[in-house]
């Protein structure tokens, strides 16, 4: 067996180990702690449809996390134009007519921070049932 076999070539090596060092720098930069990870694996392993309503703080983790399924926002907002993006960021907030929020309404579901309002106030909504929660997420389903 040749020495070349054996063990990979040095531009293999300097990859692997970069990329070694790129998951542990995510791990520090968008902690699990802070961020839905599970509940965007549960939303994976369900195969689930969107779109994604989302608020402005995750939407880039779940273009990331969640490629495949469209999202209503992220830190992108000037692409979404004024009116959209008030209308998302006071829907969040719970403000009056929340409930008519035209990207809500077509939320195939909604994974929300556990400590915004409308988190607390999607408990109520009879168009989502809640089918996930851990300390940092709350999933809610319109499509169940």
């Amino acid at each position: 067996m040749s020495h070349a076999q054996v063990y990979p070539s040095k531009p293999v090596r300097i990859v692997v180990a970069f990329t070694a060092v790129l998951v542990q720098a995510r791990e520090k930069l968008v902690p699990r702690a802070v961020f839905p990870y599970a509940a965007t694996s549960f939303a994976r392993e369900r195969a689930l449809k969107g779109p994604l309503f989302n608020d402005w703080d995750w939407g880039g983790f779940f273009r990331f996390e969640l490629p495949e399924i469209p999202g209503n926002i992220d830190g992108r907002g000037t692409i979404f134009g004024d009116d959209d993006l008030v209308s998302t960021l006071n829907t969040w907030r719970g403000r009056p007519g929340w409930r008519t929020d035209p990207n809500l309404d077509r939320a195939g579901f909604v994974i929300a921070n556990v400590r915004t309002a409308l988190s607390q106030l999607l408990q109520y909504d009879t168009r989502f049932k809640k089918v996930f929660e851990d300390d940092v997420a709350v999933r809610c389903s319109a499509d169940v």
